[in-house]
């Protein structure tokens, strides 16, 4: 009779025919397998950037941002102009940081200001 208690070694249930005698994959089979594995995932990841990238080309021109609200960004442009607070305006709007960031940028655009790390250098005229 055959004892199947968990401290039955690998000796005992190969000796009694319920193991194999040696292992289903060998080093090399686990190496090409791991090796195939790979293979597969980088496949997988170039075939959906290049399906990515036809799809774009296929709906290039067909799809259009939202139009900007330019009242309300005109709105929130006169308002930084007067030098009100961002903190005012967010209260008194209700709209983002973002959106008045992306204005007050603009606003430094418009007036010569590439960007915010120059504001405090003056203009060469």
């Amino acid at each position: 009779m055959i004892d199947f208690r968990p401290t039955a070694s690998w000796r005992e249930l190969v000796r009694f025919g319920y193991a194999p005698t040696e292992p289903a994959f060998s080093r090399g089979d686990q190496w090409n397998a791991a090796r195939y594995a790979g293979w597969v995932a980088c496949k997988d990841y170039d075939d959906r950037r290049r399906r990515k990238a036809q799809g774009q080309a296929k709906a290039k021109g067909r799809y259009k941002r939202r139009p900007e609200d330019t009242d309300r960004n005109n709105g929130i442009a006169s308002m930084l102009a007067a030098g009100q607070s961002w903190g005012t305006i967010q209260s008194i709007t209700g709209f983002s940081r973002a959106t008045m960031a992306k204005i007050a940028k603009r606003l430094r655009n418009a007036r010569g200001r590439v960007n915010s790390h120059d504001c405090h250098v003056p203009l060469a005229e």
